[in-house]
């Protein structure tokens, strides 16, 4: 599932399905980071899968999120606050190879 709030005190959640999303045991980060770059931010992700995509994408610099600790790991969502410079850039880079 991915949460992320609209308003003060009121928070959606949609199945990745319904957002168009395939649940794949082996999604890459970089199209993870596709598929968030249209979601509005910050998008909360409560996907081990996804925890773990955004986790690579911000030690990559691509992002920047807010992570639980390793202990936390499975109590706690991440946040990913934006994509930074370097992640449109890397993004445009995606789009420019597939033309």
């Amino acid at each position: 599932m991915v949460f992320w709030g609209n308003f003060p005190g009121r928070w959606q959640s949609f199945g990745l399905n319904f957002l168009g999303w395939k649940k794949k045991e082996n999604a890459m980060p970089m199209d993870f980071l596709r598929r968030i770059e249209k979601e509005q931010l910050p998008l909360t992700v409560t996907d081990p899968l996804g925890i773990r995509n955004v986790a690579v994408l911000t030690s990559a610099g691509l992002v920047e999120a807010i992570l639980p600790q390793e202990s936390e790991a499975f109590d706690l969502p991440g946040v990913v606050l934006r994509i930074t410079p370097s992640g449109r850039v890397e993004l445009q880079r995606i789009r420019d190879k597939s033309a």
